[in-house]
C-alpha cells in the first residue's frame, strides 16, 4: 500500500509562555512505524472532551514539541513495524485504535492499543461508540459495579458518553435519573431508557437534588456519575444516599474546587461535607482499568456485541473535515451535541 511522505494533521505544542497553541498543518511528516506497531490510515477520527482538557492544560501537559492532537480513530492497516509478525494484522484490515496522535490522516500507533473491527459493523458506528462505549462499560463494571434495581443519577445524559450509559445502565436492571441543561434534551434521554430526566437549571429555587429524592421516593440515589463538575458537584453530595459513592468523572462546567482535607465544618469545600452520610468520592481512571489486554478485548467484545444486537444504538452529532476541529471542540464544549463528534482526515 502506498504510503505518502508528508500529510494533514492537528498539532499542538507550547509558545514562549504556558498557552498551548494549536493549529492545522498540511505537511506534517507521516510517522515511521517503530517496534511493535502499525502505521494507520485513518478514516474517521473522534473527539473527545480529554482533546479539550490537554488544551487547556488542565492534566498538567505541555507539549515541549510538536504532538498531534487527538485520542481514538479508525482506519485501515497501511504498514506493519518489526516485531508485530507475531500479532494477528496484516495490511489491509480494518481496524479501531486508543492512542495519542489521533488527529491526523496517519498514525503510528502500537500493537496492544489496536483491534480489528468485527463484520457487520461500519465504521461511523464503530468510532462514534468505542472509546465512550468502553468508558461506559468500565464506570458501571470495574469502577462500581452497578446492580439491578439499583437508583443511578447520571449528569450529562445527553452527552455521547451519557446517552450511552443510560443504554449501559438499563441493560443492566438499573433506574436511572438523568440530568440535562436544557428542556429540548429531554425527550432523547427519556427515549434510550432513563426513568426520569430532569433540567437542573430548572430548580434554582427548590434545588435539584430535592427532585431527585423525590423521584426515588426515599433518601436518593446509591450512585452518582458526574460528568458535569462545577456546576453539579455540591447538588451530587446533597442528592446521593447515606452510604452513597459519587463518582467524579468530568469537568464540563468547569472543574471542582478542590477539596481541603481538613476536617473543618466551617470550610464549604472541607472532607467533612462527606461525613454526615458517609459518602464515598472516586475519582475514576477507566483508562486504568483497560491497560492489559485481555480486559480491553473484553470490553471492546461486550461493546460490538451490544452494538451488533441493536440494544446500543450509537450517535454522531456531525462529522467535520479535519479541518474544522476548532469549531468540533467548541460545540463540545458548549454542550451544542447529541451523539459522538467526529473528524474526517
Amino acid at each position: 500500500m502506498s504510503v505518502p511522505v508528508t500529510q494533514k494533521a492537528v498539532i499542538f505544542g507550547r509558545t514562549g509562555n504556558s498557552d498551548q497553541t494549536v493549529r492545522i498543518e498540511f505537511d506534517y511528516p507521516v510517522p515511521t512505524p517503530g517496534q511493535g506497531e502499525l502505521l494507520i490510515q485513518n478514516t474517521l477520527c473522534g473527539v473527545n472532551n480529554a482533546d479539550t482538557y490537554y488544551r487547556a492544560g488542565f492534566y498538567n501537559y505541555k507539549a515541549s514539541s510538536p504532538t498531534v492532537l487527538g485520542h481514538e480513530a479508525v482506519g485501515i492497516v497501511s504498514a506493519l513495524g518489526p516485531g508485530t509478525k507475531w500479532s494477528n494484522f496484516k495490511v489491509g484490515d480494518r481496524v479501531i485504535w486508543v492512542h495519542k496522535g489521533a488527529y491526523a490522516q496517519y498514525s503510528a500507533v502500537p500493537v496492544e492499543n489496536t483491534l480489528k473491527i468485527p463484520k457487520g459493523i461500519l465504521d461511523h458506528d464503530a468510532i462514534a461508540g468505542f472509546l465512550n462505549g468502553m468508558t461506559a462499560l468500565a464506570l458501571v463494571k470495574e469502577v462500581y459495579k452497578v446492580n439491578k434495581g439499583e437508583w443511578v443519577l447520571l449528569h450529562a445524559a445527553e452527552s455521547n458518553i451519557g446517552l450511552l450509559m443510560v443504554q449501559i445502565l438499563k441493560s443492566l436492571g438499573a433506574k436511572i435519573i438523568g440530568t440535562v441543561d436544557t428542556t429540548t434534551k429531554i425527550g432523547l434521554v427519556k427515549s434510550l431508557g432513563a426513568d426520569a430526566v430532569i433540567n437542573y437549571t430548572d430548580y434554582i429555587k427548590s434545588g435539584w437534588p430535592h427532585r431527585v429524592k423525590e423521584i426515588t421516593k426515599s433518601d436518593g440515589p446509591s450512585v452518582v456519575y458526574d460528568f458535569v463538575g462545577k456546576d453539579t458537584w455540591k447538588g451530587s453530595l446533597d442528592a446521593v444516599k447515606g452510604n452513597g459513592t459519587i463518582l467524579w468523572c468530568g469537568t464540563l462546567s468547569g472543574p471542582i474546587p478542590p477539596m481541603s482535607q481538613r476536617v473543618d465544618p466551617v470550610n464549604r469545600n472541607s472532607v467533612s461535607l462527606l461525613s454526615p452520610k458517609n459518602i464515598k468520592i472516586i475519582y475514576p481512571s477507566p483508562a486504568s482499568c483497560m491497560e492489559k489486554r485481555d480486559v480491553f478485548e473484553r470490553h471492546a467484545d461486550d461493546l460490538f456485541g451490544l452494538i451488533k444486537s441493536g440494544r446500543l444504538k450509537v450517535r454522531a452529532h456531525n462529522v467535520y473535515f479535519l479541518e474544522d476541529f476548532g469549531q468540533a471542540h467548541s460545540d463540545l464544549k458548549a454542550r451544542r451535541t447529541g451523539g459522538k463528534i467526529l473528524l474526517r482526515p
